[in-house]
């Protein structure tokens, strides 16, 4: 198990840390000096060392499968598709049981509600040995942190689909809540137990509650049915000794007290679908990560990366515990020029080792 204190801060100050879902083949490869198809668990511990990345959510154990072409999408299964995206593919969900909100509110026995049945972006098992095998491998490089994707919200949003989901809360929410919300609750607090033998101090927990245009229910229904469970299972994670991070796609502007609120220690908000700047506002005493545009990675210029790093660091100034990080993760749709000037300007804040291309360590 890898010491705390060492892979979280490993020297840095405390405002000066970094997360980052590295999936970009020549990122890698520059920073690694190897193949991330050919020696992928390697390729991928050197790069997180030498780009300076704290917080890590994938641990390669093996070499990865062999990507899709780029550009290129497929059938995964008669519910999944998969689609390239770097050294790992993405995949989405696109058929789901019930078609419509009646097919879901007349079910004589709604669907059984599973964490390990459904395929979503975390990459490893919600098992405590691989989690603990996943901690052996990164040693004191970084933290590793198992992502539950699915605290509350998203049971909905899994099973259902945004809009049967969405639309039966607005027709039944008694029904959504005791077949859906209550059950998956349950699984929550049940994968909590397992994720508090972890080595870590952070949980990490997904909800999106939000898209980019604002909420998607009412804040009533949030009050009700969201808020009161969140600072239960809080309470659960305190009670055992870890601190909560919650992270959420899309703009919750609006809900950013009540998040705080509710009781957690550290946000991994989406920005700038929520503004950056009210992020600090309200979380300026916690955790924060995030900061980067990943779009403007995408389709800016070198120039404009450093400058948006520039003004990012300016503005997370007052954060106590600020970790710079690529809110969309760093993918092989993201310009090489502009990566690098990425890491070039992080290494002026001591965010990552200057000589982080493997050629500059020779």
């Amino acid at each position: 198990m890898n010491n705390k204190a060492v892979c979280i801060f490993k020297g840095k100050a405390e405002n000066r840390l970094s997360k980052e879902t590295l999936n970009h083949r020549e990122l890698i490869r520059l920073a690694s000096g190897l193949d991330p198809l050919e020696d992928t668990s390697q390729a991928y511990i050197k790069a997180y060392a030498a780009l300076g990345i704290d917080f890590i959510n994938r641990v390669p154990d093996r070499n990865c499968p062999v990507p899709l072409n780029r550009g290129e999408t497929n059938k995964l299964d008669e519910t999944y598709k998969i689609t390239s995206l770097g050294v790992y593919d993405s995949f989405y969900r696109y058929a789901y049981p019930y078609q419509t909100v009646d097919d879901f509110l007349n079910a004589e026995k709604p669907e059984k509600i599973d964490y390990h049945t459904l395929k979503t972006p975390v990459p490893h098992l919600l098992d405590i040995d691989d989690i603990y095998k996943r901690e052996s491998l990164i040693g004191d490089v970084g933290c590793y942190y198992y992502q539950l994707y699915t605290t509350l919200f998203m049971w909905g949003v899994e099973h259902l689909g945004w809009e049967v989901f969405l639309m039966a809360i607005a027709m039944d929410p008694e029904f959504v809540d005791r077949y859906l919300l209550q059950p998956g609750f349950e699984q929550t607090l049940k994968y909590t137990d397992i994720l508090l033998q972890s080595s870590g101090p952070y949980l990490f927990y997904h909800d999106d509650i939000a898209v980019s245009t604002g909420l998607v229910c009412q804040k009533e229904w949030m009050d009700s049915y969201l808020f009161p469970r969140y600072e239960e299972l809080w309470a659960k994670v305190h009670a055992g000794g870890k601190q909560v991070v919650f992270v959420s796609d899309g703009n919750v502007k609006d809900i950013l007290s009540d998040i705080k609120l509710s009781g957690v220690d550290g946000v991994m908000l989406e920005n700038p679908a929520t503004p950056f700047s009210d992020i600090v506002e309200v979380f300026g005493d916690c955790l924060i990560i995030g900061g980067i545009n990943t779009e403007l990675l995408s389709g800016g210029n070198p120039e404009g990366v450093v400058d948006h790093v520039h003004e990012t660091m300016r503005t997370a100034a007052p954060v106590s515990k600020f970790a710079l990080s690529s809110c969309g993760g760093l993918h092989d749709g993201i310009p090489i020029r502009n990566l690098e000037a990425y890491f070039d300007v992080r290494a002026e804040y001591g965010i990552n080792r200057r000589d982080w291309r493997a050629e500059d360590r020779k």
